[in-house]
C-alpha cells in the first residue's frame, strides 16, 4: 500500500505483469519443457543409475569402469540363475514330499 493507493500486480488496469507473464510463459514453455526433461531429469536419472550400480549386492564396491547398462544385465543374469536353482531346489522339495505321502499311503 502506497501513499496515493494501492498497486495491485494481477490487475491489468494498474499493471503489465499480467500480459508479460503470460507472454514469457507462452513463449517459453517449450523450453522450460526441454530444460527439464533433458537436463533436470536425465541429470537425476544418471544420478539414481549411479547409485544403484555403485554398489551391487553383497555392498562391496562395483567396477567404476563399468557402464551401468553392462551392470545391469551382469546383475539381471545373476538374479535369474539365483532364481533357476531356488526353483530346483523347490520342485525337488515337492518330489520329496509326493514320495513321502504316497509311502504313508500305501
Amino acid at each position: 500500500m502506497y501513499p496515493w493507493g494501492i498497486a495491485e500486480v494481477e490487475n491489468p488496469d494498474h499493471c503489465d505483469f499480467i500480459f508479460l507473464r503470460n507472454l514469457l510463459i507462452r513463449t517459453h514453455m517449450q523450453d522450460l519443457k526441454d530444460v527439464t526433461n533433458n537436463v533436470l531429469y536425465e541429470n537425476f536419472r544418471c544420478n539414481k543409475l549411479a547409485a544403484v550400480t555403485s554398489v551391487n549386492l553383497d555392498n562391496k564396491l562395483a567396477s567404476s569402469n563399468r557402464n551401468p547398462l553392462a551392470q545391469f544385465e551382469i546383475e539381471k543374469k545373476e538374479h535369474q540363475e539365483r532364481l533357476k536353482n531356488m526353483k530346483a531346489g523347490m520342485e525337488k522339495v515337492m518330489e520329496e514330499k509326493v514320495k513321502e505321502k504316497k509311502k504313508k499311503k500305501y
